[in-house]
């Protein structure tokens, strides 16, 4: 069995929720948007402390610790802007969750997404960020649901073709996934049954190997295609225009990225043409012993006895 390896896509965009006019901004909001997070933060602390702080100074505020790595207390500010009536629940949460997904725990981002995606249906980097911390966690349905969903709310994304490609490698590797366990169960209920007859099998290729070998850490490199999935949609502007050079370009991509999953459902077929014939040899092998184990000695029919030849006395010549 071949590895297949993914990669996770740069899904984690911070949000600034800035609705105030350049001029507007405090000195620590543009030390913040010059890079200064450092500088930043002192001047934002004391903004945040005097109580009349608007919304927006938390967002910069948490977004500043991050920026220098400090996710705790990045997780702390925007905790204290949730309880603020002022703040952007739905954009603080995103980039909460933002904070917990760099801090690899994955549940916790993937809720503030949620959190995030009820409040606006149509928040379309909430559903790429949740996806990613579901591709994290294994949760690969889910992951193919929120890519999907991430593609009909941003059709135009540069990154349109590469999703494409990991949802097909995602129902890709749940039917892998589904085959191995069915066959699993299988031999499980034979083991239980004639434990002695497979003690002689174990580590033979009645199991598959390395069954944990899924890395979404690694780079894309073997890619397969649902062709059930279907064609991308064409996408046109409001006003009708015929697509750009970079759009045809992209639909010219998914039609090889199409290609590309026929061939590797034939490939798909063929294996399971092999799992096939695999459990078919195991179910000779096992009546084979269970037609052994049943013949006893004992009880089996004796055979007809054969009559003694009788014995040729030979004649006596006389003249």
């Amino acid at each position: 069995m071949r590895n297949k390896n993914i990669s996770i896509f740069a899904g984690v965009l911070f949000i600034l929720a800035g609705t105030l006019p350049l001029f507007a901004f405090s000195e620590g909001e543009l030390l913040f948007t010059q890079n200064k997070f450092k500088e930043a933060i002192p001047l934002l602390e004391a903004e945040v402390s005097t109580g009349r702080a608007n919304g927006d100074v938390y967002n910069y505020l948490g977004l500043a610790y991050f920026q220098i790595g400090d996710f705790k207390k990045s997780i702390e500010v925007f905790d204290a802007a949730l309880k603020n009536p002022v703040t952007n629940k739905i954009i603080i949460q995103y980039n909460r969750g933002n904070t917990f997904y760099a801090m690899k725990d994955y549940s916790k981002a993937a809720n503030c997404f949620s959190f995030s995606i009820e409040q606006d249906k149509k928040f379309a980097p909430a559903y790429l960020n949740r996806a990613n911390s579901y591709l994290k966690m294994k949760r690969y349905l889910e992951a193919i649901g929120d890519y999907t969903n991430f593609l009909k709310l941003d059709p135009k994304n540069p990154q349109r073709a590469k999703i494409i490609k990991l949802i097909g490698l995602l129902k890709e590797e749940l039917k892998r996934l589904e085959q191995e366990a069915a066959l699993q169960r299988k031999l499980t209920e034979e083991y239980s049954e004639n434990p002695e007859f497979y003690e002689v099998m174990e580590g033979s290729e009645l199991f598959y190997d390395n069954p944990d070998f899924y890395n979404p850490d690694e780079e894309l490199s073997e890619i397969y295609f649902d062709e059930n999935f279907g064609p991308p949609v064409m996408v046109t502007d409001p006003n009708g225009e015929k697509l750009s050079d970079s759009q045809k370009k992209m639909l010219m991509e998914d039609s090889v990225i199409l290609e590309e999953g026929r061939v590797a459902e034939e490939e798909r077929q063929r294996k399971l043409e092999e799992i096939r014939r695999e459990e078919k040899r195991l179910q000779e092998l096992k009546e084979s012993e269970e037609r052994f184990q049943k013949y006893d000695p004992q009880t089996a029919p004796v055979p007809a006895e054969v009559p003694p030849e009788p014995d040729i006395v030979p004649e006596l010549v006389t003249d």
